[in-house]
C-alpha cells in the first residue's frame, strides 16, 4: 500500500540520540494511515547503518521503514535525497534529536485534511542530563502565535518538525544545498528560503499547535558561546538568503533601536517580576540580537 505520508529522518554521526527518536515512533500507537518512515544517513562514520537496521526489523508490523544512504554531506542534500526517494504525496522532516508524542500521527492527519501545502508545529525541549540552572524553562521550545490550527501568520516553518506535498516542495526545488548544516559546521536558513518561495508564490502555509515534538538541548548548548555563534550564524544566513534584501541596513537599525529601547527594558523587568530570568541567561537575550545583526552586516 502506498504511504500517505514520508517521515524523513536525516542524521549524521549521532547514532546515540537517534535511538531515541526511533524509539518514540515505536512507543507509539499504530497509525490508522500507511506512513513510510526514510533514515537518511548523511555519511555517518558511527553505527547510524545498525542503529537504523534494528529499528526497520522492530518496526516491520508498524512502518514501511527504509535506510538510505547519502553520502555527500550536508543537511539540505540528506532532505533532498529524502524528497526524491519518497513515496508518499506528504512529505515531513522530523530532526534526529527530536522524539514524537502521543498524539503526533493524529495532528499530522488534522494538518493534511487541511490541505495546506506546508506546515509546521511547535517543540518543547527535553533534556539528557539536568538542564543548568541558569537556563530558562522556556529555553529551546517553539509556541504558536495561533491558538488552534489554521494559517501560519506571523510563524515560521520550523525545521525540525515541518511537513510538505511532495509535489509542491519539488516544485519549488527542494533545499538550497549552499544553506544549511554541513557535518559539524553551524549554518542555517535553507527552510525560510524554501519557505519564502511558497509565501511569495501564495501557497497555501500552515500551522497546528497541537503537532507537538520534544526537542533535545544538548549539552553543547548549554555555553553562552555556543548560543552567541548559532546566533551570529542565523545573521549570516539571514543575509545570504536576502531575507531582509537591500533594506538590510534599514531593517538592521529598525532591530538594533527596538531591541535597545524597547526590549531590553522588558527583558530587566520580565527577570524582576515575571520571568525571573537568571542573570546569565538576561545576559544571553540581552546581547544574541547584537550578535545576530553583527552576522548580518558584517
Amino acid at each position: 500500500m502506498k504511504p500517505l505520508i514520508s517521515i524523513i529522518i536525516c542524521t549524521y554521526n549521532r547514532a546515540e540520540i537517534l535511538s531515541k527518536c526511533l524509539a518514540s515512533l515505536l512507543d507509539v500507537a499504530i497509525p490508522m494511515y500507511p506512513v513510510e518512515i526514510l533514515v537518511i544517513d548523511n555519511n555517518s562514520s558511527d553505527h547510524t547503518s545498525d542503529t537504523t537496521r534494528q529499528f526497520i526489523s522492530l518496526s516491520s508490523e508498524k512502518y514501511i521503514a527504509r535506510y538510505i544512504l547519502e553520502s555527500t554531506v550536508g543537511l539540505s542534500y540528506a532532505r533532498n535525497t529524502g524528497l526524491d526517494q519518497a513515496h508518499g504525496n506528504w512529505v515531513f522532516y522530523l530532526d534526529d534529536d527530536a522524539m514524537i508524542t502521543a498524539s503526533f500521527f493524529t495532528e499530522l492527519k488534522n494538518c493534511i485534511d487541511h490541505d495546506f501545502d506546508a506546515f509546521t508545529g511547535i517543540f518543547r525541549p527535553y533534556y539528557i542530563t539536568d538542564k543548568p540552572q541558569w537556563l530558562h524553562d522556556s529555553f529551546g521550545s517553539k509556541k504558536s502565535f495561533s491558538p488552534g490550527i489554521g494559517p501560519l501568520g506571523e510563524d515560521y516553518l520550523c525545521g525540525g518538525v515541518m511537513g510538505f506535498k511532495k509535489e509542491v516542495l519539488h516544485a519549488v526545488g527542494g533545499f538550497p544545498t549552499k544553506l544549511g548544516m554541513s557535518g559539524n559546521k553551524v549554518a542555517y536558513g535553507e527552510e525560510t528560503y524554501v519557505e519564502n518561495i511558497l509565501r511569495s508564490q501564495n501557497y497555501s502555509l500552515g500551522i497546528n499547535p497541537k503537532l507537538e515534538i520534544l526537542h533535545l538541548v544538548h549539552p553543547k548548548k548549554y555555553s553562552l558561546r555556543w548560543n552567541l555563534k548559532s546566533a551570529y550564524a542565523v545573521g549570516k544566513s539571514q543575509k545570504e538568503i536576502g531575507f531582509v534584501d537591500e533594506s538590510i541596513f534599514i531593517d538592521s537599525l529598525s532591530i538594533l533601536f527596538k531591541h535597545s529601547f524597547i526590549e531590553i527594558p522588558k527583558l530587566v523587568l520580565y527577570r524582576k517580576f515575571k520571568e525571573r530570568y537568571s542573570l546569565k541567561y538576561l545576559s544571553l537575550k540581552i546581547i544574541q540580537p547584537y550578535v545576530l545583526l553583527a552576522g548580518r552586516l558584517f
